[in-house]
């Protein structure tokens, strides 16, 4: 519905949806001097005193009386949205906390199939405890809307395709740490038997309060021991369906005849990661088609186009070693767990490291000698 509503009604509505305060509408109205002026200009006094948040301006602004909290979470603002949900900052008015809110689409809400990964999503989540893993809080049905949401932590920052997108490529030590920290959380959740299935940048969270990478969405972790879920035995075409987000793991496991839920597997794509930090292009071929994305010349062909383009792009042969084993099209190639990748990438920015010392130290030497005082002849 259309608001109609004069200054003084914008803060009583407001208050009413217990989006603020009393003395927060009072002084907003004092300032305003005219609590008969336009209600336009109450909501952008409440917004520039960060009383309300543009995402609650704009849906009072459209006469909207509901989707303001969702159990007993307030939203504040919308941070992504994808095909299966939407992810929102919120907090809680009890405590202050500020949370990371996903909520599950509405359109999925009658689909028994897609509340269940949604669900499991949380539960999973609420499993595991890692510096490098973003927490799952809570996973609940809100009783008034019906809407299904996960409660996370919220990381201060953004993902690593954000940053990627502004810094085109990433020095290789920092890279390297974060590879190291995401390695170090699939270690984490490999030995309680998880594994991520879903290692791409925007699954990858860089904290801004100390440049901490952090892995976000298990939600389609498998259970390495035997899980009878195999969540790519559907044969929906569909590309707006939760499932389609795992399709490389798909493609790449059937292609090396390899169960689902292998480790190797977020191995080799965390390796793909790391390629395109350091180089600002992807590894594999970007599509959105099904069919190529199955095909199991997609990733036959990675290892040949490593060794063909990374040294042209500047990428040294100790990250290329470390790249090489990651990605080999045969997993019984590849690094077996995610703790020896750890010791791997450790080697490898101590050997990185050796090797700018060493050149700081040839540059150093080559440096011709000039005094401020030269003896005079």
């Amino acid at each position: 519905m259309a608001v109609n509503l004069d200054a003084s009604g914008i803060g009583q509505l407001a208050l009413k949806l217990g989006l603020v305060g009393e003395d927060q509408v009072r002084e907003c109205l004092i300032e305003l001097d005219d609590p008969k002026g336009p209600a336009e200009d109450m909501i952008r006094a409440l917004e520039r005193k960060r009383y309300l948040s543009s995402f609650q301006g704009n849906k009072i602004r459209k006469g909207d009386l509901e989707g303001y909290f969702l159990g007993g979470y307030r939203l504040l603002y919308k941070i992504a949205s994808g095909s299966f949900g939407r992810v929102y900052r919120g907090d809680d008015p009890r405590t202050g906390q500020v949370v990371a809110i996903k909520v599950l689409r509405n359109k999925w809400t009658m689909d028994k199939q897609k509340i269940d990964l949604f669900e499991r999503e949380g539960k999973l989540g609420m499993t595991i405890r890692h510096p490098n893993i973003v927490s799952v809080l809570a996973v609940n049905q809100d009783s008034q809307t019906g809407q299904y949401f996960i409660v996370m932590d919220f990381i201060e920052g953004g993902n690593l395709r954000d940053l990627l997108q502004i810094r085109k490529k990433l020095d290789f030590d920092e890279a390297l740490r974060y590879m190291e920290e995401c390695a170090q959380g699939l270690a984490y959740s490999h030995m309680r038997g998880l594994t991520h299935r879903d290692i791409k940048p925007t699954n990858i969270l860089i904290a801004a309060a100390n440049g901490q990478a952090k892995l976000v969405d298990y939600g389609l972790a498998e259970i390495s021991a035997g899980s009878a879920v195999y969540l790519q035995r559907q044969t929906d075409r569909d590309e707006d369906v939760a499932v389609d987000r795992t399709v490389d793991y798909a493609g790449l496991e059937k292609a090396t005849n390899q169960k689902p839920g292998d480790v190797r597997s977020d191995i080799f794509f965390l390796g793909c990661v790391l390629f395109e930090c350091v180089t600002g292009q992807p590894l594999m071929p970007v599509t959105k088609d099904r069919q190529v994305r199955m095909s199991p010349r997609r990733y036959q062909e990675v290892e040949d186009t490593l060794r063909k383009v990374g040294p042209s792009l500047g990428v040294p042969p100790p990250v290329m070693s470390l790249l090489g084993k990651m990605v080999a099209y045969e997993p019984s190639q590849r690094f077996q767990n995610p703790t020896e990748l750890v010791e791997a990438i450790q080697a490898c920015r101590v050997e990185m490291g050796r090797g700018n010392l060493m050149a700081d130290r040839s540059r150093a030497v080559r440096k011709p000698f000039t005094s401020s005082n030269p003896t005079k002849r």
